[in-house]
């Protein structure tokens, strides 16, 4: 994972490689395991960020886009991207911006890079929800996930910030972990779903709990991830921030 450095209150992030970057080298992360597919239902939808869709603390540029550090969400964390891959003095960072997967190049002197083991899979068709950590398997939990007409997104995505909710009665439940994807069905999301996110509308994907139990293995939500919410709890100690989270089919 990438975190900005304190020091830069928002950096730049370009949407095409630098000049001489060699798009043949080997990835940062490399594992035998198969990655999910990504579900790309999004290519023809509205950009996110754009002129018709604002997300506070990012924006889009002429060259790419830039975002604010640290990110919108309350309260204030750090501004943290999934790391791709790094040559000379550039990293390829996974975005919070739609099309999901979509990857930009910032300068590696903004950044402080780190490791992880943990991670986050989801399975849409057993509805469940696991962090492995080394392969070894730290927790599991039923969830629910987005309804047919408003599918949850498959593919490789990372945690963005861990947010507590201002009412833990709502839809949201006591805390979410905000992701970098956004829903591929939808351009904005509406009443309970608006929650805590950075801008009302936004339909930015989230592990989160909720006030519907009766959802918790069922296909329910607007894409979503839903648990109980004594175990959102739970996975909100065990995953922090720059977390890498697979969703399968």
């Amino acid at each position: 994972m990438a975190t900005v450095r304190s020091q830069f209150n928002q950096v730049q992030v370009q949407s095409k490689p630098p000049a001489g970057w060699n798009t043949s080298l080997t990835p940062v992360i490399t594992s035998a395991d198969p990655v999910p597919p990504r579900s790309g239902q999004d290519l023809g939808r509205v950009l996110i960020p754009s002129a018709e869709i604002a997300v506070s603390g990012r924006r889009v540029t002429p060259t790419g886009w830039v975002f604010t550090n640290p990110g919108a969400y309350q309260p204030p964390q750090p501004l943290i991207f999934g790391v791709v891959s790094r040559e000379g003095s550039w990293t390829e960072v996974q975005l919070p911006v739609r099309p999901n997967g979509t990857t930009g190049w910032i300068k590696s002197d903004l950044l402080v890079l780190s490791t992880t083991q943990r991670q986050v899979v989801v399975s849409l068709a057993d509805r469940s929800l696991r962090v492995v950590d080394a392969g070894q398997e730290l927790f599991a939990a039923p969830i629910s996930v987005g309804r047919p007409s408003s599918p949850t997104p498959t593919g490789s995505f990372y945690v963005t910030d861990i947010v507590p909710s201002a009412n833990p009665a709502g839809g949201y439940g006591p805390v979410a972990l905000a992701l970098n994807g956004y829903s591929e069905a939808m351009d904005t999301f509406g009443g309970e779903n608006a929650e805590g996110a950075p801008d009302s509308l936004a339909p930015v994907l989230a592990i989160h709990g909720t006030n519907k139990p009766a959802s918790i293995g069922r296909s329910a939500s607007n894409g979503c991830p839903r648990l109980f919410n004594e175990d959102i709890l739970k996975l909100a100690v065990l995953v922090p921030a720059g977390t890498p989270v697979e969703i399968w089919p």
